[in-house]
């Protein structure tokens, strides 16, 4: 039976805790991977330090070892707070602090709740070739206070709330803007609807939609003749021009922007058409805390080695 602080219960928990980094990078990112066996490393790592009297003495073994668990802890709290997740804004529209997708976190250390900003502009230009060259969203905050500005958001330059990191997709696509008014609450209501990825998706610009107070759904399609993304010349992504809105409920009819159409429980007038942009949200805010921790533990082993060699080289003299 191994002696929980034994180095080959050490060399067991690493090799453990290896496979589950693998785990978690190439099969699905979750922190029951890492988790246990940090656990059982930390707890390996405390028995090695009430029972080893060598590193209770050293202070650069006992510096290293405590850096050590210290690196543990915290990378095991990293893990079980590290929250992926992804929100789709359109061009104008605010973000409330809720994401569209999250990956589950047991431990939140810095809930999106308090956060407010609206996507003032987005810009995505293309080669000649149709190849992405380069992405940026322009944002303005307004909640907290103290933020309250202009930020721009490129594809290496995210924008940073209390260590969540905002992104830029290659996800984006066309929002329909619609305004719909019930027969039965005889109000209006407008919004924005979101049609499938482009040009990931450019043959199914299609979807089926639920008005407010309705128990029905609307099928649509959207139309357009010139492509937004034409191969051939550097480009910006940007809405089509002149697009038609086929709208199917009792019977099939086309809008053009500002038209309505009378439904059975309602009117449905299509608006217009924005651009929408996908981010990609990432809090991992432990990261320097866990780089101070490892330095630490570098620094106190160099000076263990250090002292080591130099004791040996007086002996020699």
């Amino acid at each position: 039976m191994l002696k929980l602080s034994s180095a080959k219960l050490t060399a067991f928990l690493v090799f453990w805790l290896i496979l589950g980094i693998i785990a978690n990078s190439q099969l699905s990112s979750h922190w029951a991977w890492i988790v246990p066996p940090l656990v059982a490393l930390s707890l390996n790592l405390i028995a090695a330090l009430v029972t080893t009297r060598k590193l209770q003495k050293d202070p650069y073994l006992l510096t290293f070892h405590l850096a050590l668990l210290i690196f543990i802890f915290i990378a095991g709290l990293n893990a079980m707070s590290a929250r992926k997740g992804r929100v789709e804004l359109t061009e104008g529209g605010e973000f409330s602090g809720q994401l569209d997708e999250v990956s589950y976190a047991p431990i939140q250390l810095a809930p999106l709740d308090p956060l407010r900003f609206k996507l003032l502009a987005m810009e995505i230009n293309y080669q000649a070739d149709g190849e992405r060259m380069g992405s940026y969203a322009r944002i303005q905050v307004s909640q907290p206070a103290e933020l309250k500005q202009q930020y721009v958001i490129a594809d290496q330059h995210p924008f940073v709330f209390n260590g969540n990191r905002f992104y830029i997709t290659s996800n984006k696509g066309f929002a329909l803007l619609l305004k719909w008014r019930s027969n039965k609450t005889k109000l209006e209501q407008l919004g924005s609807v979101h049609l499938p990825s482009y040009p990931a998706f450019a043959l199914q610009q299609k979807l089926e939609w639920q008005p407010p107070n309705s128990m029905k759904k609307i099928w649509m399609l959207l139309k357009f003749d010139q492509d937004p993304i034409e191969k051939g010349e550097s480009v910006k992504f940007h809405p089509p021009e002149n697009p038609v809105l086929i709208v199917r409920g009792d019977r099939r009819e086309q809008l053009l922007q500002g038209q309505s159409i009378s439904l059975g429980e309602g009117e449905l007038t299509f608006v217009g058409i924005r651009s929408w942009m996908g981010l990609r949200v990432q809090y991992d805010g432990l990261l320097s805390w866990l780089l101070a921790s490892a330095l630490l533990a570098v620094i106190a082993l160099t000076g263990y080695f250090l002292r080591q060699n130099f004791s040996r080289y007086n002996m020699d003299v």
